[in-house]
C-alpha cells in the first residue's frame, strides 16, 4: 500500500516537475529578452555602443574632466550591463545558449583599444588607491578567461602594458611608478593613469 502511494505521488509530481522547469525557462527567456532590448534599443547606451564601435579615441581627459559626461556616463552605464551579462554567465545562472546572443556586443567592447585602456586603468586606479577590485571586475574576468584580454592584464608592469597595447607605444612615461606608452590619440597622453591623481602642491621655500 505504501509502495502504491509512492508511486502515485511520483506520476503525479511528474506533471509539475515539467511545468515547473517550463515557468523557469520561460522567465528566463524574459529576463534575456529585457536585457537585450535594453542594450539594443535603449537609445543612450545604443550611442554609447556606437562610440566604443566606432570611434578610436573616445578615451581622452575629456572623459574624467566634466567635458563629456554625457559620453562618460552612458559608457560607464553599458559596460555595467555587460559586465552584470559576463556575471550571470560566469556563474553559471544563464547558460551559454542564453549568453551568445549577447557575445558579439561584448566581444566589439573588447575589440576597442580605447575600452581596454579605461578598463586597465579603472582596475589599476581602484586597486592602488582603494585596494579594491573595480565594478567592471565580471567583465575584465571573462575577457582573461577566453583569451581576450592577456593573462597578465591585472599586473601593473611597464612592459606588460607595452605588450598590451603596442600599437600604441611611442615612449613610456613614468607616472608613480605606474608606466604608460605615449599614444597617437590627442588628450591621452599623460593623462592616461593621472586623471585621478590629486594635485600635488609645489614648495614656496
Amino acid at each position: 500500500m505504501k509502495l502504491l502511494s509512492l508511486i502515485i505521488v511520483l506520476i503525479g509530481g511528474i506533471p509539475a516537475l515539467i511545468q515547473l522547469r517550463s515557468t523557469v525557462k520561460l522567465r528566463r527567456a524574459k529576463f534575456i529578452n529585457k536585457i537585450i532590448n535594453i542594450t539594443r534599443f535603449d537609445k543612450e547606451l545604443t550611442k554609447a555602443m556606437y562610440t566604443i564601435e566606432e570611434t578610436d579615441n573616445w578615451y581622452d581627459e575629456n572623459f574624467h574632466n566634466g567635458n563629456n559626461i554625457d559620453v562618460s556616463y552612458n559608457i560607464c552605464r553599458l559596460l555595467s550591463y555587460f559586465d552584470y551579462i559576463c556575471y550571470l554567465y560566469i556563474s553559471k545562472n544563464i547558460s551559454y545558449k542564453e549568453f551568445r546572443t549577447l557575445k558579439y556586443r561584448v566581444t566589439v567592447i573588447f575589440k576597442s583599444l580605447s575600452a581596454k585602456t579605461y578598463l586597465w586603468n579603472i582596475y589599476h586606479y581602484s586597486m592602488k588607491k582603494m585596494n579594491v577590485e573595480c565594478s567592471f571586475i565580471n567583465l575584465i574576468d571573462y575577457g582573461i578567461k577566453n583569451n581576450i584580454l592577456t593573462k597578465e592584464f591585472k599586473e601593473n608592469s611597464t612592459d606588460l602594458y607595452k605588450n598590451i597595447y603596442s600599437k600604441w607605444q611611442n615612449e613610456i612615461i613614468d607616472t608613480d611608478h605606474v608606466s604608460v606608452p605615449d599614444t597617437k590619440f590627442p588628450g591621452v597622453v599623460k593623462k592616461l593613469l593621472t586623471l585621478h591623481r590629486p594635485q600635488v602642491r609645489k614648495s614656496t621655500k
